[in-house]
Order: structure tokens, then C-alpha cells, then sequence
């Protein structure tokens, strides 16, 4: 019994690590947050320590910290709030394993170092969640279809669409670090009093 579930298991994984498909959405997925990323505020680890005295006092923020940037969904860009949304399942996933790894190992307890954690653990789980939609996208692909040819002139042309995603990359990410770093602190928060 339980070696057929872990023979299982196996199969499954290995039918999700080979699929191109799979990998295909995971590259765009891992592209998507990086420019994401770029395009919010500056990193600030004066906000971050700021937000920690706020809480170590009792109080509250409507803002957070998120790869050590300030991060308020609501002035955030639509990309990052669609892909925040996609990838609720996994920060799911992403909330429950970081509360038994801090109750294994103790996590950092300033939120500056914390949020590039969240950030590693949002990537892979993110990253394994677009692998899975991916596989059982491509496993539902019916030969003949224009959805099929799509993904066929795809899987062709893989070398093209993984080195169109690193230009994009390799560029986008500069140019809105950039643009971000001029604009500078853009997010609105409001910040509440410690309870009584």
C-alpha cells in the first residue's frame, strides 16, 4: 500500500518535472514577479524597522514589507495585484509552512530579513503551483486543436521563448529599478494607535 503511493507520488512528480509545457508557465510566472518586484518601491529598511516598533508596541499598519520593500496592495501595479491573486494557493501553502518551520527553526524576527524569506518561499511555491497548472493544462490539450498547434509552435520554438523572457529580464528589471528608485516611497498607509 505504501509503496504503491509512494511509486505514485514518483510518477506524478516526474510527469510535472518533464512536462515543457509546465516549465514554460513557471519561467513566465518566475519573469512576472521579478518585474513585479523591480516596479514596487525602493527597498527601505528604515520602513521595515519602523514597522517593527509600530507592532512591538501594540499598534497596527495597513502596509507591510515584501522583499524589503514597502508593499500596500492597493497602490501596488495591476500586474503584481493579478498575480498576487493567482497565486493565492500557494501563499497559502507558503503561510503553513512557515509556521512549522518557525516552530522548528526560529525565523528572523525583524521584518526586513523576513520578507526576502516570504519572498524565497512565494518563488517556489508559486513557481511548483504554475508546474502543476501547467501539466494538467497540457495533459488536457486535444490533438488537432488551435490551442494544441499553439502549444506545439511553443514547444518548437522553446529556445525563442526562453531567451525573449531572459531579454525581458535582463532589461525590464534594470529599467524599472530604476524608474522605481526615482519615483521613490509611493505607498500610502495609515498607521493605528496600540489598543488600550
Amino acid at each position: 500500500m505504501i509503496r504503491r503511493v509512494v511509486v505514485r507520488c514518483g510518477t506524478i512528480c516526474y510527469t510535472i518535472v518533464t512536462n515543457d509545457v509546465a516549465w514554460m508557465l513557471a519561467a513566465v510566472h518566475g519573469v512576472v514577479l521579478v518585474l513585479c518586484i523591480a516596479n514596487m518601491s525602493p527597498p527601505s529598511r528604515e520602513f521595515a524597522d519602523y514597522l517593527d516598533s509600530v507592532y512591538a508596541n501594540g499598534g497596527w499598519s495597513s502596509a507591510t514589507v515584501y522583499a524589503g520593500r514597502p508593499f500596500h496592495l492597493h497602490y501596488e501595479s495591476i500586474a503584481l495585484n493579478l498575480l498576487t491573486l493567482a497565486d493565492l494557493p500557494a501563499e497559502f501553502v507558503v503561510a503553513l509552512v512557515a509556521t512549522e518551520v518557525d516552530a522548528l527553526i526560529p525565523l528572523p524576527s525583524d521584518r526586513y530579513r523576513l520578507s526576502y524569506i516570504e519572498l524565497g518561499l512565494n518563488a517556489v511555491f508559486g513557481s511548483i503551483q504554475w508546474l502543476i497548472i501547467g501539466t494538467l493544462f497540457a495533459r488536457r490539450l486535444r490533438p488537432g486543436t488551435r490551442s494544441a498547434r499553439c502549444v506545439n509552435a511553443l514547444r518548437n520554438h522553446r529556445r525563442i521563448v526562453y531567451g525573449t523572457l531572459l531579454i525581458f529580464l535582463l532589461v525590464g528589471a534594470p529599467v524599472l529599478q530604476w524608474r522605481s528608485n526615482e519615483l521613490g516611497f509611493r505607498i500610502g498607509y495609515s498607521v493605528g494607535p496600540a489598543d488600550p
